[in-house]
C-alpha cells in the first residue's frame, strides 16, 4: 500500500490553524475573544491544535474506509489506462491496415456520396454561364 506519511508532512498545518482563528474571529465569539486579548489569546492553543490535527489526519488516512476509497480510485485509474491502451492498440492496428489504394477508394466513395450533387449543379450553372457569355 502507499505510504502517505510524506503527504501528511506536506500539509500546511499553520494555514489550517490560521483558518480556524479567522473563523473564530469572524464568528459571534470574535467580540468576546477581543475582550480577552484577541487572537493572542488563542496562541497557546496553536501547538495542541496542530498536533491534534496531525494525529486526526493520520488516523483518517490509516482507516480502512480511506484505504478502500483510495484503492477504488487507483483501480478506476488503472481501468481507464487499460481502456485507453486498448483503444490506442485498435487505432494503431486499423491505421496499419490502411494502404494508399484503400485511402483512395475511401475518398472517392465519400466524394461520390456527398459531393455528387456539387458536380451536377456545377455543370448546370457552368453551362448556363457559358451560354450567357457566348450570346453576350
Amino acid at each position: 500500500m502507499l505510504d502517505l506519511e510524506p503527504l501528511l508532512n506536506a500539509v500546511d498545518y499553520e494555514r489550517i490553524y490560521q483558518g480556524l482563528v479567522s473563523s473564530i474571529m469572524n464568528s459571534s465569539f470574535g467580540g468576546m475573544l477581543m475582550m480577552m486579548g484577541g487572537e493572542e489569546a488563542l496562541v497557546p492553543l496553536k501547538e495542541p491544535f496542530t498536533e491534534k490535527m496531525r494525529g486526526t489526519l493520520h488516523d483518517m488516512v490509516e482507516s480502512d474506509r480511506f484505504k478502500a476509497a483510495l484503492q477504488q480510485g487507483l483501480d478506476a485509474n488503472k481501468i481507464s489506462e487499460d481502456i485507453v491502451g486498448k483503444i490506442e492498440t485498435v487505432i494503431d492496428k486499423r491505421l496499419s491496415e490502411l494502404t494508399p489504394q484503400l485511402v483512395k477508394e475511401m475518398v472517392l466513395l465519400i466524394i461520390s456520396e456527398h459531393l455528387g450533387w456539387l458536380v451536377v449543379w456545377g455543370g448546370i450553372f457552368g453551362g448556363l454561364m457559358g451560354a450567357v457569355f457566348a450570346f453576350a
